[in-house]
């Protein structure tokens, strides 16, 4: 499992995890009792999650006065307006992501709200939102400012690229502990945390540490970056020497970055000058060896696995905390039933058993859901590999090009609908995508059918066949399970209602539309075939983005499969309350988060699987 896939594989377990936290949610709210942090954390998988496909990104993080905006202005050569402030008191009130700005006639800034609105704007004007100084001097544009959680600045800088930088307000100010929350949590998503320490001072003061303990957290890609304060025009040098500080840091601060981290050594003022006067820069001055770093921490290979490394690392320990947390809602839940009074009767002495067909029958589904997911996905390439090969094709080239041209909504539309029905024959009733779930959904009857008979002849056993029949019916596994699997087929393709499989229909189309636009209706033929090429790289990446949603599409089939089980659970409670054996409310409220509480432990054990795959490398 790579990072392309591991967002919606995360997405599809978090909404899982969701739903069962609200039931149980619901039935703490029923006692007056607090629902604990699930949710939150399960915010914090989200986010991270959302950082797989993002762009890498490297945090400068330090006291307010160590230099961490002149890093940044000597880096990328930032000259007049177009610099950051970098007074020697607090002035970076706001997070500044610094970005690549591709066209010219884009916009300079983008501001970002609490409320979730954005904001473009011109870098003068967004600049005076970020300064402390300005703020103190003009409250109206305070309190704009305090609705700022950030500001993105988009240069055109070939250092930006392939990275973002991003500039945090210094530590020890009340900027740094406004928005603390939200300062860790972009901590926690950057890739490469240079910890700035200047030679002005020997070592942080105490309030900086104990602001800085969040690096604790992230310390596998924590570097301490020394900031020499020197201007040898000027005469001016830093109190403390770098083999002193570098010799500090390792001695006193080794808990907040990894073993063996280097220390680098950076003369940000002499190059920030250097540059504004147009002078030689010096090799002594450390810029290559940084330079160097991050362009060896930029190859594929390292960004991936360190991207990996990190992902797998903080969801895994978000999945120990769920895990906790599922520990003490047991706790929860028997204290509960202790408290409830037991009703004796004999059908329900089994709700564990129950539970346990639940348990397993999920990774038996989750096989005949790896089938189907299969089949699904190798009919949609084969249909694809047609598709693209008869659209891209020389002799309508043009046409296709101006009819995408006029209107690429209404030509990804035309498209869409002619990949579904002229290559995926989705308009024919019966369609294949319908026998393959008449064909899951049977396997599944089948599956189920023998845990649930298994069931029902041990209950017999304890209750007496009379007993058993006259609670549910002589005919109830049958009836149940028809009744169910025929509700599902009239309802037609399952992934078509989940928007998993009305997503991928768009795929192959898109790629077409990505193709001719960066090839331009003029194509000279210089060649047998010009488009070859073209249509091998569409066929490609149409591969790879149809076969990354198969995890997704595969769980929603396990998703569907369960219901059949689930279904029969509650049908077999519906014929318990109608035979007289009815539970009270708090029983009843008991008995549906004991069964939420076992599906969360599943799905949380099935997560956790997942990762360990997406950390090792393994395919899904």
């Amino acid at each position: 499992m790579d990072l392309l896939e591991i967002s919606p594989n995360i997405q599809g377990h978090v909404k899982r995890l969701r739903q069962g936290a609200a039931t149980l949610a619901a039935f703490h709210e029923t006692r007056g009792r607090p629902s604990g942090d699930f949710g939150r954390i399960l915010d914090e998988v989200e986010r991270q999650a959302k950082t797989a496909l993002k762009r890498f990104t490297v945090a400068f993080v330090g006291m307010y006065n160590c230099g961490k905006s002149t890093i940044l202005n000597s880096l990328l050569g930032l000259q007049g307006m177009a610099r950051l402030s970098d007074q020697d008191s607090p002035d970076t009130a706001k997070s500044i992501r610094l970005g690549y700005r591709a066209d010219a006639e884009a916009p300079e800034c983008m501001l970002h709200f609490r409320d979730g609105s954005t904001e473009t704007m011109a870098w003068a004007e967004a600049r005076t939102l970020t300064s402390e100084v300005y703020m103190e001097e003009h409250p109206a544009a305070r309190r704009k400012a305090e609705e700022v959680v950030e500001v993105e600045y988009f240069l055109a800088n070939p250092l930006l690229l392939s990275l973002d930088f991003l500039d945090l307000p210094g530590t020890g100010t009340s900027n740094w502990r406004t928005d603390t929350a939200l300062t860790h949590q972009r901590l926690k998503e950057a890739d490469l945390v240079f910890w700035v320490i200047g030679t002005s001072t020997a070592e942080p003061a105490r309030t900086d540490l104990e602001d800085l303990r969040i690096l604790q957290d992230v310390k596998a890609h924590v570097v301490p970056l020394i900031n020499v304060w020197s201007d040898e025009a000027a005469g001016i040098s830093g109190e403390v020497s770098v083999e002193e500080m570098a010799a500090a840091i390792h001695r006193y601060l080794a808990q907040y970055f990894a073993d063996g981290a280097r220390c680098f050594a950076y003369f940000a003022r002499e190059i920030d000058l250097a540059r504004q006067r147009g002078e030689e820069l010096r090799p002594e001055w450390g810029l290559e060896p940084l330079l160097a770093h991050l362009n060896g921490l930029l190859g594929e290979e390292n960004v991936r696995r360190e991207r990996i490394r990190r992902i797998a690392g903080a969801i895994g320990s978000h999945l120990k905390r769920l895990g906790d947390h599922l520990r003490s809602e047991v706790k929860v839940l028997d204290e509960v039933q202790g408290e409830l009074e037991e009703t004796g009767d004999a059908l329900l002495h089994h709700e564990g058993e129950r539970q346990e067909i639940g348990r397993v029958l999920r990774p038996r589904i989750k096989e005949l859901a790896d089938d189907a997911s299969r089949q699904v996905v190798a009919v949609c390439l084969n249909a694809a590999d047609a598709f693209i090969e008869d659209e891209l094709r020389l002799s309508n080239w043009t046409l296709l090009g101006e009819a995408i041209k006029r209107n690429p909504e209404q030509a990804g539309q035309r498209m869409h609908a002619r990949f579904k029905n002229d290559f995926l024959h989705l308009d024919r009733k019966p369609s294949w995508l319908d026998g393959v779930n008449r064909s899951f959904l049977d396997d599944v009857r089948d599956v189920v059918h023998g845990a649930w008979a298994r069931f029902l002849r041990d209950l017999q056993k304890s209750s007496g066949p009379e007993g058993l029949e006259a609670a549910i019916g002589g005919d109830f596994l049958d009836s149940a399970l028809d009744r169910v699997t025929g509700a599902m087929l009239q309802r037609g393709f399952l992934l078509v209602l989940a928007g998993v499989f009305t997503a991928l229909l768009f795929i192959p189309g898109g790629f077409v539309i990505e193709v001719v636009s960066l090839l331009g209706v003029a194509l000279v033929q210089l060649f047998q075939d010009p488009l070859e090429k073209a249509r091998k790289n569409a066929k490609l990446r149409a591969r790879v983005a149809l076969e990354h949603n198969r995890l997704e599409i595969r769980n929603i089939f396990v998703e569907h499969g369960m219901e059949i089980h689930k279904d029969l659970d509650e049908q077999f409670t519906i014929k318990q309350r109608q035979q007289g054996h009815k539970l009270s409310a708090e029983r009843e409220a008991l008995r549906m988060a004991g069964r939420d509480l076992a599906d969360l432990g599943t799905e949380l054990e099935s997560f956790a699987q997942d990762m360990d795959l997406f950390e090792a490398g393994v395919p899904a």
